[in-house]
């Protein structure tokens, strides 16, 4: 009886240990909750570390496309509150002169924050994680919305990033180009809007 009670403590301790049911390590733990007022995925961001991120939302459905000034990438997954989970591939064009892609998972929360001293304003985040291979955490991602900015990413291929980066994507994705004027929000650039041609730009065909 004695021995049996030490070994339950034991296993008991162990189950603690170990963090029985608990989050493992490159899993998230995050959960949905409500969407604050104003706030929804559909937008474009900055990010110092993943560059321009634009998302657009189809229901409960979400696509994303990321560029920065050597990677590009597409996210997509399914917005549930504020909590966005996708999975991504992105295609990395400076590693040792050869084109690599990687894939893994994440989520973002939908968050906005009072920021300024004396004028105060609401800024809008989205915060998360991210994690290579089946891992969907362990790496921070953070990036602020622009609020006067037009989505201009385009698809490579209407089916994701892992087909090469032709000069013709590169273009169309912006690579290689900087905004003339820019303007602060919320502590990032944000560029000035473009001349609406015609047409639907903010639109993405292909994408859902």
């Amino acid at each position: 009886m004695k021995n049996w009670i030490v070994n339950t403590i034991i296993v008991l301790g162990l189950a603690v240990a170990f963090g029985c049911g608990g989050p493992q390590p490159g899993k998230s733990a995050a959960r949905a909750g409500n969407m604050p007022q104003d706030g929804t995925f559909d937008g474009i961001y900055q990010s110092p570390a993943w560059g321009r991120l634009e998302i657009t939302v189809d229901g409960s459905n979400a696509v994303g496309l990321f560029e920065s000034d050597s990677r590009y990438g597409r996210m997509e997954g399914t917005v549930t509150g504020d909590l966005y989970k996708f999975r991504w591939t992105s295609t990395n064009t400076k590693v040792g002169g050869k084109i690599a892609d990687s894939t893994g998972g994440g989520y973002f929360k939908y968050i906005v924050i009072e920021e300024g001293t004396t004028k105060k304003r609401m800024v809008h985040w989205v915060k998360g994680e991210w994690g290579y291979g089946e891992d969907d955490a362990g790496k921070k991602w953070e990036a602020v919305k622009l609020q006067r900015a037009k989505k201009r990413l385009k698809p490579a291929d209407n089916k994701g990033p892992t087909t090469v980066m032709d000069d013709d994507f590169a273009t169309s994705a912006g690579f290689g180009t900087t905004p003339e004027d820019e303007k602060e929000v919320g502590g990032m650039a944000e560029p000035e809007p473009e001349e609406d041609e015609g047409g639907d730009d903010d639109s993405l065909d292909g994408l859902f």
